[in-house]
């Protein structure tokens, strides 16, 4: 058994992955294995990575173009290790990488996360004055709490306990734009991390990546997502992990003493007094669901003394509509389209006119 499987998800990476395969290659820790499980690419990877002659190498080919999630969950269940990492076929890891986190996870046997930092590169490998890394002093409710609201953790080279993984992550495979923030939360809400502050990773950021990641579709699917995302903190059970993530969230002095059958009302208002848009929206349409039961109703009422007037109430704090920034691009696409049709219109009676005389 190696004590590190590396896992790469590939698609289309013919100008990166033999970076990638040589910084497998000369890792000073030579008892590794690498599962690269190539998403049904259509250039050239494939034939770069047939060339490398290393018994521990494994190459698993999808028969279809699956997706990020499929792909990793595919990887996951071939490793031989325990302990498993996940980098990208674009990415570099650093000499020292396995040897570190193989070392770390040897000597902390009640951590099941491990974080990295990272360097980022450009598309030419050139390293850019940038490194992302997690304040090393937050808990994982602090980082819980702020995952709430966005991801800010760096993924490449995120390394786990494989049984730990199986056991308390879904993966579903519908997730693209945000499945490694979902796959984090997850394991968050169970298991404690730690986060190598130096960077072991190089990450490659190139035009193609700033383009895609800015374009208006990838801004509409994440926001999406992140409905997903904040489902999981919905789905909690517990009190009082819902009280150390939240812990100075005045919901609490507001309210009350939640049960188990509100977290998801508490869990609702924080969303909604968060005066975020994306997650005030969130947070009122699944009130509008949790609140639709008669019995939770009651509940509420009986416990906070919430009635309807109090729900409608809540709608105070999401954002004027008419602000949000996809809306109003919405809206300008519509009147441009509108003013380009009427000129169009008065172009074509122009023109039947002067046919006609």
């Amino acid at each position: 058994m190696p004590k590190l499987s590396i896992i790469c998800p590939c698609y289309n990476h013919e100008k990166y992955i033999d970076d990638f395969l040589l910084s497998f290659v000369n890792q000073t820790e030579k008892d590794i294995e690498l599962i690269i499980v190539d998403d049904f690419s259509t250039d050239n990877t494939l034939n770069i990575i047939k060339t490398y002659d290393d018994s521990r190498i494994i190459l698993i080919q999808n028969t279809y173009n699956m997706g990020i999630n499929a792909t990793i969950k595919k990887g996951i269940l071939a490793c031989s290790s325990s302990i498993f990492a996940i980098c990208a076929s674009d990415d570099i890891l650093f000499p020292e990488y396995a040897k570190t986190v193989i070392n770390f996870f040897n000597t902390n046997l009640d951590i099941h996360i491990f974080f990295t930092s990272i360097q980022d590169i450009d598309a030419n490998g050139k390293v850019i004055n940038n490194i992302r890394t997690i304040q090393n002093n937050l808990t994982k409710y602090q980082i819980l709490e702020k995952l709430f609201l966005f991801n800010f953790i760096p993924a490449p080279g995120s390394a786990f306990r494989k049984a730990s993984v199986l056991k308390s992550t879904s993966i579903p495979a519908g997730l693209f734009q945000l499945q490694d923030y979902h796959f984090h939360i997850e394991m968050l809400l169970h298991y404690d991390f730690y986060t190598h502050q130096s960077p072991l990773i190089y990450y490659r950021i190139t035009n193609n990546s700033v383009s895609i990641n800015s374009s208006y579709l990838t801004v509409l699917r994440s926001e999406i997502e992140h409905e997903y995302i904040l489902d999981l903190y919905y789905s909690i059970e517990s009190v009082e992990l819902l009280k150390l993530i939240f812990k100075n969230n005045p919901v609490f002095d507001k309210f009350g003493e939640p049960i188990q059958k509100t977290i998801p009302f508490f869990v609702c208002i924080i969303a909604i007094e968060s005066y975020d848009n994306k997650n005030a929206l969130w947070g009122y349409k699944s009130l509008i669901k949790y609140y639709s039961d008669k019995d939770n109703q009651q509940l509420l009422f009986d416990l906070y003394k919430f009635q309807f007037k109090d729900y409608i109430n809540e709608s105070k704090f999401i954002p004027d509509i008419h602000n949000h920034k996809k809306i109003h691009y919405i809206r300008k696409k519509r009147k441009l389209v509108s003013i380009l049709a009427v000129i169009s219109i008065i172009i074509n009676l122009i023109l039947l006119l002067y046919i006609n005389i």
